[in-house]
């Protein structure tokens, strides 16, 4: 059997650096009923501003307009007060030395309530059941909602991407809010594709929809 020279193996493990990334790590999630006060209110408060049952003015990619109807209400389990600090995540990497990441994140504490989202055009072209939290943090009303849900169980017309090239699909449902309540949002699907020259990672918002 062959065998490498040492002194070949030496530069070779020089070659591996490190990638440093800014993150915020969960320091403690207390449950709390949805009329505790917390720094950042109730979440009975926080569920009067995000939650949503109508039909608002919406426009396909195209640039074509319809109405989605649109529901955003209370999921499932407790909500919580959740503590946050900052950390640091560090990875390997190809190359030379220490590679840090200058990326801003803002770790606040905040509440957050289970909540789920459904979005729909009457055509039944598109049909999304999704399912998040809603945050707040304190002194700031506003916020945006993510809901993920389940690529299979999603109905969305053809676009420009066929979802049968990416990987590790889901459908989505985001959305922003104020003190007045939703303000716009949108529904579609993500994926990852991976080939021997790139690495792409897409969300395509098939419908977005808001508040007239």
């Amino acid at each position: 059997m062959r065998r490498t020279p040492l002194a070949l193996l030496v530069p070779l493990a020089g070659c591996l650096g490190s990638v440093h990334r800014p993150v915020c790590e969960e320091v403690a999630a207390t449950e709390v009923a949805d009329d505790e006060v917390t720094p950042a209110g109730t979440a009975a408060e926080l569920l009067q501003r995000v939650t949503f049952d109508g039909e608002l003015p919406a426009t396909w990619a195209d640039g074509a307009a319809t109405t989605a109807a649109v529901a955003v209400t209370r999921g499932e389990g407790p909500a919580a007060w959740v503590e946050l600090r900052s950390s640091e995540e560090v990875t390997r990497r190809v190359g030379f030395g220490a590679l840090y990441l200058l990326v801003a994140v803002t770790c606040d504490d905040h509440l957050r309530v289970p909540t789920k989202a459904f979005v729909a055009t009457d055509d039944g072209a598109l049909e999304v059941s999704a399912a998040g939290e809603a945050t707040v943090v304190p002194d700031q009303p506003s916020g945006r909602l993510v809901f993920e849900g389940a690529f299979a169980e999603a109905v969305l017309p053809p676009g420009d991407r066929d979802p049968a090239d990416y990987e590790g699909r889901a459908s989505f449902v985001e959305a922003s809010y104020d003190e007045l309540g939703l303000l716009e949002g949108a529904a579609g699907w993500t994926g990852e594709r991976t080939t021997a020259d790139y690495q792409e990672a897409v969300a395509e918002r098939v419908i977005t929809f808001a508040r007239e």
